[in-house]
């Protein structure tokens, strides 16, 4: 019997389930588990709703018509979410509960060996590109107890990190400080920025995400002039 549902509420939440989800179903091969016109519909909603997302989730963009759009837009993605999970997800017998597990979707439960959630973080380093960008890079820490994967060489049962940033015009703190976020699948993510954030501070943390969705303990902020 289900204790919750596995779709979280929260906003923040949401949109990290659904990237892990929509990233694990499409490298386990969506098309043998869901029909081409319901798999296109779902994609098309996915880019709806993280476009509305980034534009309500940006200070410089936010309004109360871009929050009322990113809201109706989860509203009918989520719906829709839902719907391919019951018809086409829950019950096929091509799918493992391995990979149900994956997916973060409800399977019975049953005793086996699974990745915990982080304990530590990545190693963070910034660096100026060019005009308006600035390139992230991560790696695990030398004394991390965690198996590297053969792909991207992000750690073993990792989707890979969770960047956390901001834009100031004095250097963030702490990671609670900071309003946008990104998930990188390499260990390399540029990121831009507009150009009146030019000669600001832009501050970073980030934190490990396994393929379940948790997040491991977030790193210290570190900041890099926009140039």
């Amino acid at each position: 019997m289900r204790s919750k549902d596995y779709i979280p509420r929260r906003e923040e939440d949401f949109h990290l389930w659904q990237y892990v989800f929509i990233t694990n179903l499409n490298e386990m091969g969506a098309e043998n588990f869901i029909p081409a016109p319901e798999y296109e519909e779902l994609m098309r909603l996915y880019y709806d709703y993280n476009q509305k997302y980034e534009i309500a989730n940006n200070p410089n963009t936010r309004t109360k018509p871009s929050v009322q759009d990113r809201q109706q837009s989860r509203k009918i993605y989520e719906s829709y979410i839902r719907d391919i999970v019951r018809t086409y997800l829950a019950n096929n017998h091509k799918l493992t509960d391995a990979q149900r597990e994956l997916l973060n979707i409800t399977v019975r439960k049953k005793t086996r060996t699974r990745i915990g959630a982080p304990d530590t973080y990545p190693v963070l380093t910034v660096k100026q590109v060019d005009a308006g960008r600035i390139l992230v890079q991560f790696r695990k820490q030398e004394l991390d107890n965690i198996k590297e994967s053969v792909r991207r060489n992000i750690p073993y049962g990792y989707i890979g990190a969770f960047i956390k940033y901001g834009v100031f015009d004095q250097p963030a703190k702490d990671h609670s400080e900071l309003n946008l976020s990104v998930i990188a699948t390499r260990p390399k993510k540029i990121i831009s920025f507009n150009t009146c954030d030019r000669k600001k501070t832009a501050c970073f943390s980030i934190a490990w995400e396994t393929r379940k969705g948790e997040t491991g303990p977030w790193s210290p902020v570190v900041s890099e002039n926009i140039p």
